[in-house]
Order: structure tokens, then sequence, then C-alpha cells
């Protein structure tokens, strides 16, 4: 299902409205919110997804647009706490950890992947797409030419011992043997 970023119409959907004052009409999704014929459009076919992480460890974010014409398709980052305080990501960024390969054709297409990961990459991790030509436009509201899909990244501290190594969990076999055998199915999983 697509979502039209362009105008979104949810009280008006009478086509004679629109047939009324000489436009066309496009009606998209099951709801029959309306985008104006001739208007950019654009939608998510794939957003990405929040994830937990540990320090020292890479994620990727996926996005996926599809409009006419091919939206633009930019990546965005805040902090914890601070989600109205966004700042653009780039290829090549903080020490060059961050990567991000974008391709365009009928849909754009764009993975964002973050290396070596610290406790300061903890945040919320934005997708923002537009086909619309003021979309640049200093004097335009964002809100109304970007679309937004959002991840939030939480990376928490790994438990590495002084050479770096993780440091071992506890066995677990020796409990299950033992909670196997209590239950009268005495088999060793070790």
């Amino acid at each position: 299902m697509l979502c039209p970023s362009s105008l979104i119409i949810p009280r008006f959907t009478s086509e004679n409205v629109w047939k009324s004052l000489g436009v066309g009409m496009q009606v998209q999704g099951a709801r029959g919110s309306a985008g104006i014929v001739g208007m950019p459009w654009s939608g998510f076919v794939k957003s990405p997804m929040s994830e937990t992480k540990l320090t020292g460890d890479a994620f990727e974010l996926y996005c996926d647009v599809v409009g006419s014409p091919t939206p633009e398709i930019q990546w965005w980052y805040a902090e914890v706490n601070r989600a109205e305080a966004f700042k653009q990501l780039w290829d090549g960024a903080r020490k060059r950890r961050v990567t991000i390969n974008t391709a365009y054709g009928a849909n754009g297409v764009s993975v964002l992947r973050v290396t070596r990961l610290t406790l300061e990459d903890s945040g919320t991790y934005e997708c923002r797409a537009s086909n619309d030509p003021r979309r640049n436009d200093l004097r335009q509201n964002p809100s109304i030419t970007w679309i937004r899909a959002q991840a939030t990244i939480s990376v928490l501290q790994s438990e590495s011992g002084p050479a770096g190594v993780l440091t071992p969990v506890p066995p677990v076999c020796p409990l299950l043997s033992w909670v196997l055998k209590r239950l009268g199915e005495p088999r060793d999983l070790c």
C-alpha cells in the first residue's frame, strides 16, 4: 500500500468536489486518501526496523521508496532524548564508520550501514524521501515535502575482557540436563 505524501485529504474523498473545481483526482489505498493528479507522490515499500546491538557490532537499515518521479532519499539521525534535533548523515561520516549506498531506478533504494558501534550511536535513524520539486526550498515546511520512516537503534555495552574477548556465559547444559532428569527424561545434552 502506498502512502501519498504530496497532498492527503482525509475528509474530502468525493470525486464530485474535485470535478466541480476542475481538478483530476487519483485515489491511493483502501481508505480513499486522495492525491492530486500531476502532483508528485511517494511511499515506502520497505522502511527501517529498530534493533538492539552491542558495542563493536554493526547494523544496516534499509529504505525502499516508490514514486513518480523517483524520490530522493536522505538519512538523518537524532541522539537519544533529542528527537527534535536531527542531523543529516552522509557517506563517510563518523570517522568513516557510516556507509550509505543508494540506487535509483523505478524506485529508490538505500542502505545505511554503521560499523564499530559505540554507545553514542544509539538514537533515532530516519529515512526521508521526497520527489517534490520544492523539497530543498528552505521556505517550505519539510513535513509537507518529505515523508519519513524511523528506526530506533539501541547500543548496549558488550561485556568484554581486557583483550577485547567476550566474557563467556555460564554453561546452560548442566542446568538443562538436571531439569530433564527431574522430568524423568535422563539425557545428557552437552
